[in-house]
């Protein structure tokens, strides 16, 4: 059996997958909605534009999240740069019948990385929407891999843009990262493990470190920052044991949550002011 078959092999045995096989339907290619209660995502498996539209009562907070990889020494590569292998959505079983989760999976002959997400709403106008999600790493191969995984997430809560706060924390950890405008909050965590590196900047900084044709790390910069256009990124660097060795896969979990923000009043304070600020320099501009 070659690597790939074995690797392959390796993740059809997972029981939770076995699972959504038997519940879901296996598509490739083509962008899926998910939807529960008061909330929808739409994912693109095989364009950059990633994970997008995270609709939570009618208004969408979500303009890109998506996942880039470095093999050795670079350069960084979006995901679907690695071709899409299998895809499964299906019905989380929350009592409607729109799909919540779908599994992806992407691999070459080096590595494979197994990508699930299960969406979950709210009731109508309670302006909350969560998102699980579980990431695979595996080397497929007989020696050990340098692996670099990142990902990157541009927000923009309440559908604005030039509004928002951010920063990465969790005291000592740095594996939360929290994003605000005033009136929505979104925060990432726990992530586990811990991200190595993590950054915080406006958003095409941290796009164009991880799209122009060299080997970057992530600043360490963990904000806050604000207001603005803001974009945040974890990356996890390992060097991932051979095939068939302990240690060969990165295992990464993470709980994301949109909900509506009650900030402390300095906080709020600080916001009111920077959005006016923003409105009036819109207003020159017009």
């Amino acid at each position: 059996m070659s690597m790939l078959g074995v690797g392959l092999k390796r993740w059809v045995a997972g029981g939770v997958l076995c699972l959504m096989m038997a519940l879901g339907s296996s598509v490739l290619g083509v962008a899926v909605t998910l939807t529960d209660e008061n909330a929808s995502v739409v994912i693109d498996p095989e364009s950059d534009a990633g994970m997008s539209d995270w609709v939570v009562d009618g208004v969408d907070h979500l303009e890109k999240q998506w996942f880039y990889f470095r093999v050795g020494d670079g350069p960084e590569q979006p995901l679907n740069a690695l071709p899409l292998v299998d895809m499964v959505v299906s019905d989380g079983g929350f009592g409607d019948p729109n799909p919540e989760r779908v599994v992806m999976r992407y691999a070459d002959q080096r590595i494979m990385v197994t990508i699930g997400y299960v969406l979950t709403g709210s009731n109508p106008g309670e302006g909350f929407s969560h998102i699980n999600e579980d990431i695979s790493i595996d080397n497929l191969t007989r020696e050990p891999l340098d692996v670099s995984f990142f990902q990157y997430s541009d927000f923009d809560l309440a559908g604005t843009a030039r509004d928002d706060w951010a920063r990465v924390d969790s005291p000592d950890l740095f594996n939360t990262a929290r994003q605000n405008d005033g009136v929505v909050a979104f925060s990432e965590a726990p992530v586990t493990p811990v991200p190595d590196h993590f950054e915080v900047s406006l958003f095409d900084g941290t796009l164009a470190k991880l799209t122009d044709g060299d080997a970057d790390d992530l600043s360490d910069v963990a904000g806050p920052i604000g207001p603005g256009n803001l974009a945040w990124a974890f990356q996890w660097s390992r060097e991932l044991a051979p095939l068939g060795e302990s240690r060969s896969s990165l295992l990464i979990s993470k709980l994301k949550r949109i909900e509506t923000a009650i900030p402390e009043p300095g906080v709020l304070g600080l916001m009111l002011v920077g959005v006016a600020g923003a409105v009036g320099r819109r207003r020159r501009v017009a």
